[in-house]
């Protein structure tokens, strides 16, 4: 699947001066599960996640016919997560500001 998101997705550099580098690139390095466990590994919450950008848009400009046994999934993940609190934030000393308070002060104004 993902070979064939790739090659679709690059049909539009052929013969141009950007084929190589788009040639060499991967659009589609995680699925949406993939990306979720990383960004878990890495130490954040996964809040939500959605997919935008249907596949189909390219298929039918560049007028490739598929029979399909799967719905396709979109091309683009969208992934909203927190940084999970570090130990020491919960050890806060009233009237200082540690790094944990001013994250999450800067974090809540940014609203």
């Amino acid at each position: 699947m993902r070979d064939f998101y790739d090659s679709v997705t690059k049909i539009w550099a052929l013969n141009s001066e950007l084929e190589e580098e788009e040639m060499s690139e991967t659009h589609t390095p995680f699925t949406r599960q993939e990306l979720v466990n990383l960004s878990q590994e890495a130490g954040f919450k996964v809040v939500h996640t959605t997919s935008l950008t249907p596949i189909g848009s390219h298929l039918e400009y560049y007028g490739i016919a598929v029979e399909l046994m799967v719905k396709l999934p979109n091309q683009h993940i969208i992934l909203q997560a927190r940084k999970r609190q570090e130990a020491g934030c919960k050890n806060r000393s009233h009237g200082k500001i540690s790094a944990c308070n001013w994250a999450e002060e800067t974090h809540t104004r940014g609203r």
